[in-house]
């Protein structure tokens, strides 16, 4: 059952439009996880409390920590070797960190944007996150089972009571998954307290088996009850949303599971045609590898779609290959010689296991720690050269000697590309002794002109507290710069977008629409800053490239297919998809005499065609932020923009 699950979410994770649901094999996981410890525990001899605890301890770390340990430090000596660092990259750190401890639900919930987001899909720790739910399960499982299952089976008693808490806690982990999910459907699908129910399932039918070992079913109803477990799973695979997860959906695969452990439990093997088949060599030996198989197949899968891609088949089956042996090399050359220590069971010998496990997981954290400090010296990737690449470097000697405005400030208020800026709003109030007041607007849409506004209150409220912001610390003369993109993607860090779609859309009327609304929406907003004898700044639209460079740069990855189309884009292209936004922008100045346009076009682009490089460095980071470099190139022409306003007003 253990090959059947890890098999549909390997199939899952490389091709989601086979199996769209095969995550679903994790919640199969997590009842047979129940399942098997619980009946574990119920078959071993009691030789006192301390004993229990630190032998059940000891063997969770025997059987978890050493290949987890192993896998994520040279998942992440390969990370540092070849992912740039990046928005898609971001969560990487953190998440692998909290995995070490069994806590990368957690780091999932609070750095990254959820399993189905892209960042996850370029995460390669993602999937650690339901080892995550099960760890902590484990860490308050024996004090479950010693207050509600222990008491009773010692007594040689039915573990009725317990089982009817364990049955009243499932429910309210159930009723709680629902009530999250609507509220977030993040925190739903990672928390432990919103799965619990799933493992508890698996505990609550072992302690059924073990109450009840006489307990056994006409062989044509153990059958079908497998046959029905098989199917709900089966369909679960195909039909699952996402979107409705855990609840209501992980109701199918946990029915599923449970109904077909219960239909193969006993002396008798089911049918036997069912367990015949789910006995066969091959399926067994996945089985047994199928944590390993967890545990290495997406690190392989992510390095894949960081690099060379994971798009054709050669690829497709260069990473199964890759995920299998290292499975059986972890299995075999660790996991079991490792586990053979588990047959020795006293208790000095378990508190040692549990000393040794701690220790292990500080080592790992040492070594994960130092490997992610010293990245930029490890790593083969050009992206390396900070200065060149990403737009948060200052070293730089200022050679400026113009004029200075001392007690004067620029305002700086935009999405990413205010950040994509950083270094040159650095440099140009350095240089200019100027005051640097810069605050996000988050995807409210403030100033972009392409999107309206949004109308959520968190919006209304933020650019509310942004405005007051200013007023509240401007004087007359200063300037507020509106940076943003203003332009069309026409890729984003994880894909193409259809540039036919990009065109037409960009011709149409509702495009028009959008603009002439968007404008109306904000001009009140730069009227209200005006009218504070306030300089007003838009940027005009910069090129967009058609590849993402910082994925690009490399030679393990410029065959990649997110590099199929080059370094390059159309000038005319360019040009075309800006003119109805400069339309646009041209309309905003004549109504509002104190707001003026930057334009970096010219010198992101002053040849044909529009590349990613100049004859120095990249211009850009990805397909619409500029780079270091860039930002360089930009500097003394904005500058030069910042010191006329200053001087006419």
């Amino acid at each position: 059952m253990r090959a059947v699950s890890v098999l549909v979410v390997l199939i899952c994770h490389l091709q989601i439009n086979i199996l769209p649901g095969g995550f679903v094999g994790v919640d199969v996981f997590f009842v047979i996880s129940g399942y098997v410890v619980a009946l574990s525990l119920l078959h071993r001899s009691f030789k006192g409390i301390a004993d229990f605890i630190f032998g059940f301890y000891a063997r969770r770390f025997l059987r978890i920590f050493p290949a987890l340990i192993l896998c994520v430090s040279v998942t992440a000596l390969l990370t540092v070797l070849f992912v740039p660092q990046s928005w898609l990259s971001q969560a990487v750190y953190a998440t692998g960190r909290y995995a070490l401890f069994g806590f990368s639900n957690l780091a999932l919930i609070w750095f990254d944007d959820g399993y189905f987001s892209p960042r996850s899909d370029f995460n390669p720790f993602t999937h650690t996150w339901s080892l995550g739910v099960e760890e902590q399960f484990y860490l308050i499982f024996p004090l479950m089972f010693l207050a509600l299952i222990a008491p009773w089976v010692l007594r040689g008693r039915k573990a009725l009571p317990g089982l009817a808490v364990l049955a009243i806690a499932s429910v309210a982990s159930l009723v709680y998954a629902w009530h999250l999910g609507n509220a977030d459907a993040r925190a739903a699908y990672y928390l432990l307290a919103s799965r619990w129910w799933e493992l508890a399932s698996g505990v609550m039918l072992a302690v059924l088996h073990a109450s009840y070992p006489n307990w056994r079913m006409a062989g044509r109803w153990r059958g079908a009850l497998a046959i029905a477990g098989l199917v709900l799973i089966g369909f679960a695979t195909l039909y699952a949303d996402p979107a409705h997860f855990p609840y209501p959906w992980a109701l199918v695969p946990v029915t599923g599971a449970v109904l077909f452990l219960h239909g193969v439990a006993g002396d008798r093997p089911v049918g036997d045609k069912i367990g015949a088949l789910l006995s066969q060599p091959v399926a067994l030996y996945i089985g047994r590898i199928s944590y390993s198989l967890y545990l290495w197949h997406w690190p392989m899968i992510v390095l894949f779609r960081w690099t060379v891609g994971i798009d054709g088949p050669l690829e497709i089956a260069a990473a199964i290959a890759l995920s299998f042996a290292a499975a059986s090399a972890s299995y075999h050359f660790l996991e079991t010689p490792i586990r053979r220590l588990g047959h020795r069971q006293f208790r000095f010998f378990n508190i040692a296991v549990v000393g040794a496990g701690l220790a292990s997981i500080a080592l790992a954290l040492f070594t994960y720690s130092a490997l992610f400090a010293h990245r930029d010296a490890l790593t083969l990737s050009v992206t390396k050269d900070q200065q060149a690449w990403y737009p948060y470097a200052y070293d730089r000697p200022s050679e400026y000697t113009g004029p200075t405005f001392a007690g004067r400030t620029l305002f700086a208020v935009g999405d990413s590309h205010l950040g994509a800026y950083e270094a040159m709003l650095h440099w140009t109030t350095k240089d200019l002794k100027m005051e640097l007041w810069a605050r996000g607007i988050d995807d409210c849409q403030l100033a972009r002109l392409y999107y309206p506004i949004n109308g959520s209150d968190h919006c209304q409220a933020l650019v509310e507290n942004i405005l007051s912001g200013i007023e509240a610390k401007a004087k007359p003369g200063d300037i507020v710069f509106f940076p943003t993109l203003r332009g069309h993607r026409l890729v984003d860090q994880w894909f193409h977008f259809d540039l036919e779609d990009v065109r037409g859309y960009n011709a149409s009327e509702g495009f028009a629409e959008s603009l002439r609304f968007a404008v109306d929406q904000n001009l009140p907003y730069f009227e209200r800053l005006a009218s504070k004898g306030l300089i007003i700044l838009l940027d005009l639209p910069k090129p967009t490239m058609m590849t993402v460079p910082y994925r690009c740069a490399d030679w393990f990855n410029r065959s990649n297919p997110i590099c199929a189309a080059g370094d390059t884009v159309p000038r005319s292209l360019m040009l075309e998809l800006r003119q109805p936004m400069i339309a646009a922008l041209d309309m905003v100045a004549q109504r509002v005499p104190a707001l003026h346009l930057w334009d970096p076009f010219p010198l992101l682009c002053p040849e044909d065609p529009c590349g990613v490089y100049d004859a120095t460095g990249p211009l850009f980071m990805d397909g619409d932020h500029i780079s270091g470099h860039g930002n360089q190139v930009l500097l003394p022409a904005f500058r030069a923009e910042i010191v006329s306003l200053l001087q006419s007003h």
